[in-house]
């Protein structure tokens, strides 16, 4: 048996498919397998939940299959844009294998958006001590005590003896070098030979050397959380 249960930002209860205004979070349950998925909404959305049975041959998949048909039940989030609307965008969680108790507080003891914007993408995962991040366009960018340079990816995690983990890489595949400054005095403990520290006043400076890396992710290690 398959059931989808949800609830809205004021408290209503979703328990069927159709448009939802304001989803706060949904789960998607199939008994018979054992399986769930999850999804948390962090901004305002328009929602259009699709619980439906659809029939169709099996060379609908590969056409050296036969045409003998399938019967399955196919569920689906979507929102849709029309034509000519202006920019937006749409925050949201997945979650493997949650159950609805677990999705009710999640937003506020899962991750947290940082900043989501056209130039950035960043969360935080308190329990973790974890910052994950995507920045798109050239310049500094500052998110909480980092400021990234150009684009790149970076994840920072709080480590042992109150150190902190820094990986980078370059998604581009274009860069020579991806340069991350983290405010204060953070004495170098270990990193990757493609890291060059700069200690600075107030500030230690990383240069990630990205060059033909295609994408690897180098780390260093620094003092201080």
């Amino acid at each position: 048996a398959v059931h989808i249960v949800g609830e809205t930002r004021d408290g209503s209860t979703v328990s069927s498919a159709g448009p939802v205004t304001d989803l706060a979070w949904l789960l998607y349950a199939n008994a018979t397998r054992g399986t769930s998925i999850g999804y948390v909404f962090y901004t305002d959305n328009e929602i259009d939940v699709r619980l439906q049975e659809v029939e169709r041959p099996r060379s609908y998949i590969r056409t050296s299959n036969s045409d003998s048909p399938v019967e399955k039940t196919v569920f689906d989030l979507s929102q849709t844009r029309e034509g000519g609307a202006p920019a937006g965008s749409m925050a949201y969680a997945i979650v493997p294998g949650a159950d609805d108790g677990k999705l009710a507080d999640y937003g506020s003891r899962g991750p947290e958006i940082v900043q989501h914007s056209d130039n950035v993408h960043a969360v935080r995962h308190p329990q973790l001590g974890l910052l994950a991040l995507n920045t798109f366009s050239e310049g500094a960018h500052e998110i909480g005590n980092l400021t990234v340079h150009g684009p790149a990816s970076v994840i920072a995690q709080k480590g042992p003896r109150g150190s902190t983990v820094i990986a980078v890489s370059d998604p581009t595949f274009k860069r020579d070098t991806v340069s991350v400054t983290i405010r204060g005095r953070r004495p170098l403990v270990e990193s990757d030979p493609e890291v060059t520290a700069h200690p600075e006043r107030g500030h230690l400076q990383l240069d990630f050397r990205t060059h033909h890396a295609y994408g690897k992710t180098f780390t260093v290690t620094v003092s201080g959380g």
